[in-house]
């Protein structure tokens, strides 16, 4: 794996992928990693427990954004395209190359689907449509980060790992923030930048009004 071969991230050792061409299924077998879901110590963590793991998760992004040059926009394995986004995949792949491509297509295929302009074009003066995209785990959230003995111990599900917009981390971990203790909220902050109005902005006036409509 990518992530592997690069950075020193733990993540598990595969050890094989198996492919079941009748019911068209993969199974990969990999090694288990020890501790359990930060969802679970959330509401327990001490202070001195909590600036560790902010550490670490920090130190984390830091080493998978040395991948950020390695690919372009889209997941990894699959340039360009974005898959299983809720309603979006029965539209087809989301696809994108650039910014502008990533936050348009959502609204193009709600329009395309009803025939006429129900979204109105949005204000990407809010985006900084420079910023070039950043290798994302694509589901950074507490279910995903495995603690053992007060540490990071794992990072588990990177089946959405890929090139997205420079505020996608913040997106992920926030986008939800009423399913979490306001514990993770305060650690967001210390772990990556929060981009508060990017991922607001993506999140009501792009990506919700878009599923309203698919």
């Amino acid at each position: 794996m990518l992530v592997a071969a690069h950075t020193s991230v733990p993540v598990a050792e595969i050890h094989a992928i198996l492919h079941d061409e009748v019911e068209s299924v993969t199974y990969i077998v990999q090694s288990k990693l020890p501790g359990c879901s930060l969802s679970l110590l959330l509401p327990t963590l001490q202070p001195d427990q909590q600036a560790t793991i902010e550490l670490e998760l920090k130190e984390i992004l830091r080493e998978l954004s040395l991948l950020d040059t390695y690919g372009q926009m889209g997941m990894v394995g699959k340039p360009s395209q974005f898959l299983g986004f809720h309603p979006f995949e029965v539209h087809g792949p989301w696809e994108a190359t650039n910014l502008l491509e990533f936050l348009t297509w959502p609204i193009n295929k709600a329009n395309s689907a009803f025939g006429c302009t129900v979204i109105e074009p949005i204000d990407f003066g809010n985006f900084d449509l420079q910023k070039p995209p950043i290798f994302s785990h694509g589901d950074l959230v507490p279910e995903n980060i495995l603690i053992h003995d007060g540490h990071v111990s794992g990072i588990i599900d990177w089946e959405h790992a890929g090139w997205y917009p420079y505020f996608w981390n913040a997106y992920i971990a926030q986008r939800n923030w009423h399913r979490y203790p306001k514990i993770w909220l305060d650690m967001v902050p210390n772990i990556m930048i929060p981009y508060r109005r990017d991922w607001i902005v993506f999140r009501h006036d792009i990506f919700g009004k878009a599923n309203r409509y698919l």
